[in-house]
């Protein structure tokens, strides 16, 4: 559904027809925080199951989403940090069309002839992060915002949103990190004479 390269498999996912209920369950291995809540693949799986049950009942999607209730459950025991291991988002179907549409705007964008290159918390697990424009530019800037002083005490709505900003500019400046790292510990390994 949304693109013919963008595809995968749910771990399990049920439809009670008596009930309207769609349950999407997702198990991930990794220690890492995934987030149920507008979780990108969940909704991918679920934009799919739903063209699947139109097809099965012989309507379009746009009128059965009304009717479907989403559980899209994260079952995530290895993540120690945040959050319950069992974690449940619920939503009514057609409440996740914006989604679905900017996840298809996206992968338009990313599959045009000469996408622009973007930064997403998908670049730790980059392995081109190390010569990366865009991630170089946003670590260059997240870098020197670092540094800014801003007022000592800030409203709720401020806070929060500079604290989103400072963990999103945290993640991009460790993934830089990361892959300079590698790439440095490659010039050693050559046999390069690396300062610092």
């Amino acid at each position: 559904r949304i693109h013919p390269q963008c595809f995968g498999t749910p771990d399990i996912w049920a439809y009670v027809t008596q009930t309207g209920v769609l349950e999407v369950i997702d198990y991930k291995f990794g220690h890492r925080f995934v987030d149920e809540y507008e979780n990108d693949q969940g909704i991918a799986y679920t934009a799919g199951i739903i063209d699947h049950l139109a097809e099965l009942m012989q309507k379009g999607p746009g009128l059965i989403d009304q009717m479907i209730k989403v559980n899209f459950t994260v079952i995530q025991p290895r993540c120690f940090y945040k959050g319950a291991p069992v974690r449940t988002w619920s939503v009514l179907a057609s409440d996740l069309r914006a989604h679905i549409n900017q996840l298809t705007n996206a992968a338009g964008v990313a599959l045009a002839p000469n996408p622009p290159a973007v930064t997403n918390p998908e670049c730790g697990d980059c392995p081109g992060r190390h010569a990366c424009p865009a991630l170089q530019q946003a670590a260059y800037y997240d870098a020197e915002f670092a540094v800014r002083s801003s007022p000592v005490e800030l409203p709720p709505a401020a806070a929060s949103l500079e604290l989103r900003m400072m963990e999103r500019a945290l993640e991009r400046l460790q993934a830089r990190v990361e892959g300079m790292r590698e790439a440095v510990a490659t010039y050693i390994r050559q046999g390069h004479a690396v300062p610092w």
